[in-house]
């Protein structure tokens, strides 16, 4: 029976102990304050009320030991503690201005002026920090852009094949997506002009079949082929077509040519219209008369 008065007359010793803190705080005592949430805290470490001034004290911008880690800390024991006293203590906790919603709203502060400081220093090291710190934030989204941003243009710098190719597996639904995957085409189109053989520029079509350099591939492996080596190679009906366009009697070249590129041959002196009809294209000549 005598250990419920003794707690309770320790309880109100602490409170009156935010009345001066409070006094103190007004006066902008701040090296006081301190001493005094450092007397509360020793005499009870788990008093909410000492926490919560505590993070207010490392929050104010005047203070000159302002640590908004150590205030966040604070207030983050502030609210763990208050969940733990009964309804008398909460209500003259509230007295003192130390309620969930000033916890609540003091926390909110200290984050969103973490978040501007890390706006005004971006890297990847303090996002994840400041996601660790507030996870499921306000600011996750912008963060997770943000992060995808800075990756992205590091990738641009470092413009590798495989940095690019680390970057997009990384983020394969980011909006820098499509321009990601154009700058690793033509950094491979490069890889292969440095150093590529033909045979190099055939497997590149094979392996990248929907690359945006195929023109310029299938140019140089044009300009470097003969029909000879060319025989199992899409590109052999262009040089074939070619051939037969400069000489149409060079048919053992192309045995099989079919009848309308000899129409298209026999008609090349012709002038001609064409017209758009049921969707379909048709070429007349100058009297009107149906050619093609």
């Amino acid at each position: 029976m005598l250990i419920k008065p003794l707690l309770i007359v320790f309880f109100v010793s602490v409170l009156g102990g935010l009345d001066r803190i409070k006094k103190a705080y007004d006066k902008a005592e701040y090296e006081k304050v301190e001493e005094l949430i450092q007397k509360g805290l020793e005499k009870d470490p788990k008093n909410p009320g000492m926490h919560y001034y505590r993070a207010f004290l490392y929050a104010d911008r005047v203070y000159n030991k302002i640590n908004l880690d150590t205030a966040r800390e604070a207030a983050r024991l502030a609210m763990r503690f208050l969940s733990l006293v009964d309804d008398k203590d909460r209500a003259d906790l509230e007295e003192d201005g130390v309620t969930v919603s000033s916890i609540t709203s003091l926390q909110s502060q200290i984050r969103d002026r973490q978040y501007f400081a890390l706006s005004q220093n971006l890297s990847i090291r303090e996002i994840e920090s400041f996601k660790t710190k507030y996870p499921g934030s306000i600011y996750e989204e912008i963060l997770a852009f943000k992060t995808d941003s800075i990756e992205f243009q590091v990738a641009k710098v470092t413009n590798t094949e495989e940095g690019f190719v680390e970057y997009i597996n990384k983020h394969k639904a980011s909006v820098f997506r499509p321009e990601a995957d154009s700058l690793l085409d033509f950094v491979r189109f490069q890889m292969l002009v440095e150093s590529g053989s033909l045979e190099d520029y055939s497997d590149f079509l094979k392996s990248y079949p929907n690359t945006n350099q195929r023109k310029g591939v299938e140019d140089y492996i044009f300009i470097n082929s003969t029909l000879s080596i060319a025989k199992t190679h899409n590109l052999r009906k262009k040089a074939a077509d070619l051939l037969y366009y400069i000489d149409d009697q060079k048919l053992d070249y192309y045995p099989t040519i079919a009848d309308s590129l000899k129409r298209a041959s026999s008609i090349n002196n012709y002038l001609l219209f064409p017209a758009l009809e049921n969707g379909l294209f048709a070429f007349y000549n100058a009297n009107g008369a149906e050619i093609i």
